[in-house]
């Protein structure tokens, strides 16, 4: 699990980062507080309305913020007789500096954030934490019934740390081995002095794989044909044109040919794509090279600008209310929303309800709209129906400027069935990523089922942004 730590840079300077800990006596904790729900229905009787509920959970939710406010303060006073060293906010939440005539019930339970223009978000990550040194039985404290599959955990959790050592062994560690996407695909680079495009695809069974796409009139050229290297990867560079422009131009069609273990030539869209689309008169979708050359400036929404975080993630808040969404079912009109209309429209309307977490459906692409995003063709490309992954990026930033923590309800252990716009059959064979048979088909979801047994299947996806 990896821990991430908060950091603000001024946009288009670079500094070095200062960490500094704070480590203080720690009070004694005080007796348990009861829920909102609890202290406000304690007292309910079978008279009450919902709304009698409310209002007292509104007058708990008064008193909790009144103790935290009190709290803060006594710790700040705490520190200073200590002479601690307190780590510098970033980021301040309104709720400290406005009016509080002016405050909205909202801006309590949800506090936005504000960070001056020019300011950029950049995550950073903590150590990635050991594999615990217990045998997979640890999780039955706080339930002994699981004893009766005592031996199945214990065969999951050998069959997980196996993996996971030879991960650390062999691919460089845990951390390394979850930024495929920085290798695989689409990413710039140089090679041999030159600055270009590199492709990369894990295809073993293949014979032959080139690209084409609209850069190329969908013929390949002698020099858009990769090489496959001993583990079965091939790579392509594609270097810059006289001028400087990239080979393949941002926004454009692209797919994959390639010549299975059977002789068959057969099409695909890049397992790593990063947004895929379907046009209006078409069925199948076709890959798009995503990939803005240039940077806007931090919250800035700009066409053909690739968007830059300015938010960072909402504090962790003492309890989860979560809202379920689909951004693409949200409108109150016929028609699949987008991103940018969520963000300005919707967001706000889930904050005033009293939530402070959303959870987004259907964020990968998915070809069958009616899968509610459970059918998964494309793992690594923000669903083109409601608008760009840079839009997608800005809805998730003013999110976070709300105050709302944001879970992407991302799906991984099956995909869709479908071939020339999935990654199902990719180099011709069905074991590719999944399992071979039945063992790999899903009955019930008519789906493909992942085989985690090796590195090459585990699709690794974050789902907590």
């Amino acid at each position: 699990m990896r821990v991430p730590a908060r950091s603000l840079q001024q946009h288009g300077t670079q500094g070095a980062t200062h960490s500094r800990t704070l480590q203080a006596p720690r009070p004694a904790r005080a007796a348990p507080r009861l829920s909102l729900r609890a202290a406000a229905t304690q007292q309910s009787s079978s008279s009450d309305t919902p709304v009698d509920v409310l209002r007292r959970e509104n007058e708990a939710l008064k008193a909790t913020i009144s103790e935290t406010t009190g709290s803060i303060k006594e710790l700040e006073g705490d520190l200073a007789g200590l002479q601690a060293e307190v780590p510098e906010r970033p980021a301040s939440t309104a709720v400290a500096t406005a009016d509080p005539s002016t405050l909205q019930p909202e801006d309590f339970w949800s506090p936005a954030i504000e960070v001056p223009d020019g300011v950029e978000y950049v995550d950073e990550y903590g150590a990635i934490t050991p594999v615990p040194d217990h045998d997979g039985t640890a999780c039955f404290k706080w339930d002994d019934t699981l004893w009766a599959k005592a031996e199945h955990f214990k065969y999951r959790w050998n069959v997980f740390r196996n993996i996971r050592n030879a991960i650390d062994q062999n691919e460089g560690g845990l951390d390394k081995f979850t930024q495929g996407y920085k290798f695989y695909g689409f990413n710039r680079g140089e090679k041999d002095g030159q600055q270009g495009i590199f492709y990369r695809e894990w295809a073993p069974a293949a014979k032959a794989l080139a690209l084409i796409g609209e850069f190329n009139g969908w013929e390949p050229k002698e020099n858009h044909w990769a090489s496959k290297n001993e583990f079965g990867v091939w790579e392509l560079f594609l270097p810059n044109g006289a001028d400087g422009t990239p080979a393949i131009p941002h926004k454009t069609k692209i797919k994959v040919r390639l010549e299975t273990g059977y002789g068959e030539w057969v099409e695909r869209i890049p397992a790593w794509i990063k947004w895929a689309t379907q046009e209006w008169n078409e069925i199948q979708f076709n890959g798009v090279y995503y990939e803005p050359e240039e940077k806007g400036a931090p919250g800035e929404i700009a066409a053909d600008k690739a968007y830059t975080f300015k938010y960072p993630r909402p504090p962790k808040p003492r309890a989860l209310r979560i809202y379920e969404c689909h951004v693409g079912m949200s409108s109150q009109e016929p028609k699949v929303n987008s991103y940018l209309e969520f963000k300005d429209e919707v967001l706000p309307r889930i904050r005033r309800l009293g939530y402070n977490a959303i959870q987004i459906m259907a964020i990968q692409e998915h070809a069958y709209y009616g899968s509610f995003g459970y059918h998964v063709t494309n793992f690594f490309a923000a669903s083109s129906r409601c608008g760009t992954p840079d839009e997608l990026k800005a809805m998730i930033d003013e999110a976070h400027r709300l105050g709302l923590v944001v879970l992407m309800d991302i799906v991984h252990s099956h995909a869709s069935k479908n071939t020339n716009d999935g990654i199902n059959m990719f180099d011709g064979t069905d074991a590719q990523y999944f399992h071979s048979g039945a063992r790999g088909n899903h009955w019930m979801w008519d789906s493909r089922l992942f085989n985690y047994g090796g590195p090459e299947g585990g699709v690794d996806q974050g789902s907590l942004v």
